[in-house]
């Protein structure tokens, strides 16, 4: 995916130029669908005389985005495709052998607001190709939507008293432009984009829930590793000298008293405070509000069925909800054979597409959406998540890529 257009370097210093490529265009309205654009529509449903295209922004934007791209796109790979036409014979199949599931799977807000999702981010990781230009690009709009997103709820939910304390989906729908934010300041080592992660780092801790920080968390400590600058034992050394310092400040009054002063801070901004009580009272962990019970749960009806499984919402008969567990999820929709195998697949094509990969961009996209996917999926996560699906196009992309690259410089040897 070219770029060239986007950013230009003048002499009063970085300008940004609108990209002139639909399949960026496409990229930067799914990152910020859930903030920027959303708000946009908020304004425009205001306005007398154009609130009623307010609710049809966003699907404009994916069909016409979509439709331009697929201009450019001649043929779909075959693993794209088998990953589409599973997905579609999993929901069939289910509603066929399990018709008890389809009214969960149809419901209009887990259909339109879960599934669909999946598809439109399917497409967008195929059409996605990092490099630093767009990565740079894409990091400043995530500090712009953090921002925008941080400024709504102070100073207009809160004050009317609207906003959810402890508010989950606002916290996994700006995780990803948080991970990237961070992303683009470990890549940039400017003031800037530091500034904007640790907006983004309290805005996520003030939400009142744990998952989003052990994700970021996560992220962190691989992009750490990952850095090519400093030597493996130099990080080593660095990440056991830190380690030793938290451990000291845990066990010494410090700690409660810097988690007091940004208890406070939360606290005057009326959001919630109840990650830094869990922080507090030592229940960070222990406190599992009920997850322990859904996979005790999950492993009873798994060893009740391993073969067959549930189908695809299987556990929403005696659970209403999912059971807060990607990996336990998998077994229980499609039995420990199918579902075993689907995970393995999974984790050996991002396995595959990180380490065979030469874009050190790209590898940067697999650790942020590993995180916000994979390591999400032990403790709240579902493979029916738009992470999820972007992961597993992304990989799959990157794979077909490095592999066309080795093919073509094997052909430019033998010449």
């Amino acid at each position: 995916m070219q770029s060239q257009g986007v950013i230009q370097r003048s002499a009063n210093g970085l300008q940004l130029r609108l990209p002139n490529d639909p399949k960026l265009w496409l990229v930067l309205v799914a990152f910020c669908e859930k903030n920027i654009i959303r708000y946009i529509a908020l304004v425009m449903s205001m306005i007398p005389g154009v609130s009623f295209f307010s609710s049809w922004l966003v699907p404009a934007l994916y069909i016409v985005l979509i439709l331009l791209c697929l201009q450019k796109v001649r043929t779909i790979g075959a693993t794209e495709l088998a990953v589409l036409v599973f997905t579609a014979l999993a929901i069939i199949g289910t509603c066929v052998f399990y018709p008890q599931n389809a009214a969960y799977i149809f419901d209009k807000d887990q259909f339109w607001n879960v599934i669909f999702p999946c598809l439109r981010w399917f497409i967008v990781a195929l059409v996605f190709v990092p490099n630093k230009e767009n990565m740079e690009l894409i990091g400043k709009v995530s500090c712009l939507s953090i921002v925008v997103e941080a400024l709504f709820v102070v100073a207009y939910m809160i004050p009317n008293n609207l906003q959810v304390h402890d508010d989950m989906n606002r916290a996994y729908q700006l995780l990803p432009n948080i991970l990237l934010v961070f992303n683009y300041a470990f890549n940039k080592r400017r003031f800037w984009p530091w500034f904007f992660s640790v907006i983004g780092a309290v805005y996520l801790l003030s939400l009142g829930t744990r998952g989003p920080i052990v994700v970021l968390l996560a992220f962190v400590f691989l992009k750490f590793l990952k850095d090519r600058r400093g030597k493996l034992w130099q990080k080593i050394l660095l990440g056991v000298v830190l380690a030793g310092v938290g451990v000291v400040l845990v066990q010494s009054n410090i700690y409660v008293a810097i988690l007091g002063m940004i208890k406070r801070f939360i606290a005057y901004l009326g959001m919630s405070t109840r990650v830094v009580d869990f922080a507090i009272e030592g229940t960070m962990l222990s406190n599992t509000t009920g997850r322990d019970y859904l996979a005790e749960k999950a492993l009873e009806k798994i060893a009740e069925r391993p073969l067959l499984g549930y189908g695809v919402y299987g556990e929403w008969s005696w659970a209403n909800w999912n059971v807060h567990n990607l990996y336990l999820e998998l077994l229980l929709h499609y039995g420990v054979v199918l579902g075993g195998a689907l995970l393995l697949w999974i984790l050996n094509l991002v396995r595959k597409a990180y380490f065979t990969s030469k874009n050190t961009y790209a590898q940067d996209v697999i650790l942020i959406f590993f995180c916000f996917g994979l390591i999400r999926g032990f403790f709240g996560g579902s493979y029916l998540t738009f992470g999820m699906f972007f992961l597993i196009g992304f990989c799959i992309k990157e794979v077909r890529r490095t592999r066309h690259a080795k093919q073509k410089q094997a052909m430019g040897d033998k010449q």
